[in-house]
């Protein structure tokens, strides 16, 4: 009988283990998620959280094209922002500048586009509140062949997503 007790007490103990394991991987886990229409697959959708009063947000994501013709991205739009534009950062001779990028973009077959901290990037001009951690704003990718992908940037904490910019600056993120 007492051998019996000390297996389930062991047992029940490694279960624990687990469990804690698990449930500490699972932020991470949250945070990994991918979407896939067609031949396109996007890949951690992610933003940051803004300063009080800041107007724009940023959107991170990777787009993987696995399919075999050329499709453009046309469009991306969120409720939580009066517009979405496509940007580039950059910096040149110490000087960090940021243009916007005219969608439609072309995605050749077996290319991957990355939207990163210190380069490509979406704004969300005119927010409608600021962004929190741990929220989730819907966006809309539009594209010729595969159609709309709606995903979720998920928000992370001020330098969680990149540190360049200052928290109060309209542009933070870049």
């Amino acid at each position: 009988m007492l051998r019996r007790h000390l297996k389930v007490a062991s047992a029940s103990a490694g279960f624990r283990v687990l469990l804690g394991v698990a449930l500490a991987t699972l932020p991470h886990l949250v945070a990994a998620h991918s979407y896939q229409t067609g031949a396109l697959q996007i890949d951690h959708p992610s933003s940051r959280e803004t300063a009080p009063g800041a107007p724009n947000g940023v959107g991170y994501l990777r787009i993987e094209h696995n399919g075999e013709q050329v499709d453009r991205w046309l469009a991306a739009e969120s409720p939580r922002a009066r517009r979405v534009e496509l940007h580039k950062s950059r910096e040149n001779d110490g000087m960090r500048s940021m243009k916007h990028v005219a969608l439609p973009l072309e995605l050749q077959p077996g290319e991957t586009f990355e939207l990163q901290p210190g380069g490509y990037h979406l704004m969300l001009m005119g927010l409608d509140r600021p962004l929190r951690a741990g929220e989730h704003v819907p966006l809309k990718l539009r594209f010729e062949r595969a159609g709309d992908i709606e995903v979720e940037l998920v928000v992370e904490e001020l330098g969680g997503a990149g540190k360049e910019a200052s928290p109060g600056s309209s542009h933070a993120g870049h």
